[in-house]
């Protein structure tokens, strides 16, 4: 690919700016090349933030960034730069949170107006090519009449921000208690849809971070509020169409308060934390349903994300190739009721009853406004296989059997369709996120091959994104591009020690240790005891900001405060203890300012004032004895025990401040000793023993 005069993105590591270098806007990357120009040529920048799986970028490229008049507009009167929001999210953080203030909403494309010294003048999100026309002649009319007041006014509001940015959250600072806890739960409650599951109305988001708080206030009860509010909205997300009923995995969002109808790209951040929440499920509420919807959530990842060297890649486009050539949202996964009939033959009636498929369509002119959907179904689960059954007057068992025959060939049909653009970039939190979730699926289900896929993962970044304490954001054929972000480091070293915890490998106990002392030397606040989202060097960013906060992925501060309350517990290191209460502290405020900002944070809260007690097991690490014994302390419901793997590689990092441990021997036979407090029962080596034990502690 070769770049369009003065388009400098066809070299980019970014698949996002690729996607633009064919462009006949001049655009450059984010940096001081284009910094420099734009400061000599005394010229305001145009900045639009995106990436490459996201549906509205693609609509306003074809719109206007292919359009050679705003091409002209651009060139003439403004610095064009793109950035790739997921190799820079503390840019994007930063003209985000300038949008949402003085807009009030926010989204991608973000596009924004700055002065030559980064500055924003004006922002929004996606604008229609009219409107954007407008406003890039209305703004490089205004430069050239009064440059020096517009830049005043972008100076005087940068301060409001950055000032705002500073203030610390008003609310009471003393440690946070269970009542914080409760005002989580009560706000989550307040806006429960109990008829369709999930919070609030269209679009609705997964938010698995919500479904992990409410089932860590479950505990062990699968009849108490939380508990029925997370499994309903989990249920109605593996039943709706945000779920791939095909393939596997799910969509990012749904358009529609029913889940019926997604925006169709695929995250694989969201398969990750939604492993993580079918997981606590299945713990609660045991089912077939939490079961097939992890098995297929990670034959999905496998099959479409995973890199041959063992890491993941970043996501699947909305947007696929029709028949005819052009790219339509969801052309992959969409069914006319015709080609299925033609398909499926005499299925064709079960099938269709079963996944609401209708002649007309299933999709609303109300949820599709261009008409582009017209005619065609997205799949869900519309009635149960017994409900099915009844309806044709055929048995259940023989009906089911039907349905996945029918199923099977759906999917074989739709792999000869052109597949949606697959993002392969490999994004460090995103791996760390679904690290943890394949090791807490691998150890409930049991599967070695899923924890060996983690395990890959894991050698994958250290290989090449991990240098030591730093690391690096993003890899893309073959280069590393981006300082790694407070979130990078937070979701891998919470990854590092859920692997230790599974395999009891000493490396991923140092891993952890080396990733949070990375965390705190790079991005530690003073002011606040939490952790900035940009470095110190991150010498290009306007503001540097905290965020407070649980959105699509939780804040760093959120991972980072559950992975130093279970290495405190693990270590009894005082330091640590010491550094959870100040995180605890700070951000305690925040959450007491507004209950539903952090329930991931809420969520690991609960687990600091929880007592579970501990699970010393005891024994070398690939016994088959010792295996056993630690999926079983993965397996039970309701608060697990701090497991501690303590064998002759991590015995005399886990000693201290133990004296409960001192009289282990860290090469004897493997056992597992159930301690509260400073009172242990008798060790054990029987699995089936064991799990009487934990039954019997909660």
């Amino acid at each position: 690919m070769a770049d369009s005069p003065g388009n400098a993105l066809a070299r980019s590591t970014s698949p996002y700016l690729r996607q633009h270098a064919e462009n006949p806007v001049a655009w450059q990357e984010w940096g001081e090349a284009a910094f420099t120009r734009a400061q000599e040529e005394d010229k305001p920048i145009f900045l639009s933030i995106g990436y490459s799986t996201c549906h509205w970028c693609h609509v306003m490229a074809a719109e206007s960034f292919a359009d050679p008049g705003i091409a002209a507009l651009l060139n003439a009167d403004f610095v064009a730069i793109k950035v790739d929001r997921e190799q820079r999210p503390d840019i994007d953080q930063v003209y985000m949170t300038f949008v949402q203030a003085t807009t009030g909403s926010g989204g991608w494309p973000l596009t924004v107006w700055l002065t030559p010294a980064r500055e924003p003048l004006v922002g929004a999100t996606y604008l229609p090519r009219d409107r954007l026309a407008a406003a890039l002649e209305d703004i490089a009319r205004s430069w050239r009449a009064d440059r020096d007041g517009l830049a005043r006014q972008a100076t005087a509001l940068s301060e409001r921000i950055a000032a705002h940015l500073a203030a610390p959250a008003t609310g009471d600072p003393a440690a946070p208690d269970r009542t914080l806890l409760a005002a989580t739960e009560a706000a989550l409650a307040a806006d429960y849809d109990a008829t369709h599951g999930g919070f609030g109305g269209a679009p609705k988001f997964p938010r698995p971070s919500e479904l992990d708080f409410l089932f860590a206030v479950a505990g062990d009860d699968p009849d108490c509020r939380a508990a029925e509010m997370a499994c309903a909205t989990l249920a109605a997300i593996v039943h709706g169409g945000i779920h791939d009923h095909l393939g596997g995995g799910f969509h990012r969002y749904s358009v529609d308060a029913r889940w019926r109808l997604p925006h169709f790209e695929k995250m694989l951040y969201d398969q990750g934390q939604l492993l993580g929440a079918l997981c606590a499920a299945h713990r609660l509420r045991p089912d077939p349903l939490w079961d097939g919807a992890i098995r297929a959530t990670v034959a999905y990842v496998r099959d479409r994300l995973r890199h041959p060297d063992g890491a993941f890649h970043a996501a699947e486009d909305a947007d696929s190739p029709t028949a005819s050539g052009a790219h339509r949202e969801g052309a992959y996964y969409l069914w006319s009721h015709a080609e299925l009939h033609e398909l499926l033959g005499d299925d064709a009636a079960a099938f269709c009853l079963r996944y609401g498929v209708e002649p007309g369509g299933n999709i609303t002119p109300a949820q599709d406004p261009h008409g582009e959907l017209r005619g065609l179904n997205v799949l869900h689960h519309a009635r149960e296989a017994t409900a099915v059954a009844a309806e044709l007057g055929r048995e259940p068992d023989a009906v089911l059997a039907r349905l996945g025959v029918a199923e099977a060939r759906c999917e074989q049909a739709r792999r000869s369709r052109p597949p949606p653009h697959r993002d392969a970039k490999i994004i460090t939190a995103w791996n760390g996120l679904m690290i943890s979730g394949l090791v807490d699926a691998a150890m409930l289900l049991d599967e070695e091959g899923w924890l060996a896929d983690a395990r890959r993962a894991a050698a994958f970044i250290d290989t090449h994104l991990r240098d030591g304490e730093r690391l690096w954001r993003c890899w893309s054929d073959g280069h590393t591009t981006g300082r790694g972000v407070a979130v990078d480091y937070a979701a891998l070293a919470r990854a590092r020690l859920d692997l230790f915890l599974a395999t009891g490998n000493p490396g991923d106990l140092e891993a952890t240790r080396a990733l949070l002392r990375g965390l705190d030397s790079g991005f530690a606040d003073p002011a606040t005891g939490g952790w900035f989202d940009s470095d110190r060097e991150a010498d290009d960013v306007l503001w540097r900001i905290r965020e407070r906060h649980d959105g699509a992925e939780p804040a760093a501060a959120s991972l980072a405060i559950d992975t130093l309350v279970r290495l405190h517990r693990i270590t009894g290191d005082p330091t640590l203890g010491e550094r959870v209460r100040q995180v605890l502290a700070s951000h305690g405020t925040d959450l007491a300012a507004s209950p539903r900002a952090l329930p991931a944070f809420a969520r690991a809260l609960a687990r600091a004032l929880s007592d579970p007690g501990e699970l010393v097991i005891v024994g070398a690490p690939r016994d088959p004895r010792t295996r056993a014994l630690l999926k079983t302390a993965w397996a039970p419901p309701g608060p697990q025990p701090t497991i501690v793997p303590f064998h002759p590689g991590t015995a005399a990092g886990l000693r201290a401040g133990h004296p409960e441990r001192a009289a282990l021997d860290p090469a004897g036979e493997p056992v597992a000793r159930l301690c509260r407090g400073h009172t242990c029962l008798a060790p054990t080596g029987d699995p089936d023993h064991l799990r009487e034990l934990l039954a019997g502690a909660r």
